[in-house]
């Protein structure tokens, strides 16, 4: 995700607290993101034993377990979690990077 916003952990942390939540995840263009989140330490043992014992492999069906909020950012004119996983990916990345009208927000 090379376009992660620049207030995000700021907005999550928001969302979080104003929602009472134990996690907060990000959201854009109807999806959820949530490996892109804002998790309280203290589920560590919980997320641990998700991973290790349960064999759980789908983020979201742990996320689904805990009070959770979602913050949502806008799709357009970018993305904020485009997420690059290939070389064609990475190559819509540097051309997006390039532009000269990229959001403020924006790296």
């Amino acid at each position: 995700c090379p376009f992660l916003p620049r207030d995000l952990v700021a907005r999550l942390h928001d969302a979080r607290e104003h929602e009472s939540a134990q996690l907060a995840v990000a959201a854009s263009g109807n999806q959820s993101h949530p490996v892109i989140g804002l998790w309280r330490v203290a589920l560590r043992d919980e997320l641990r034993h998700a991973l290790v014992v349960e064999d759980l492999r789908k983020i979201d069906r742990w996320t689904a377990r805990y009070p959770l909020a979602t913050v949502t950012w806008p799709a357009e004119p970018l993305d904020p979690f485009f997420n690059a996983n290939t070389v064609e990916d990475i190559a819509e990345a540097e051309r997006l990077a390039a532009l000269d009208d990229m959001p403020e927000a924006l790296p």
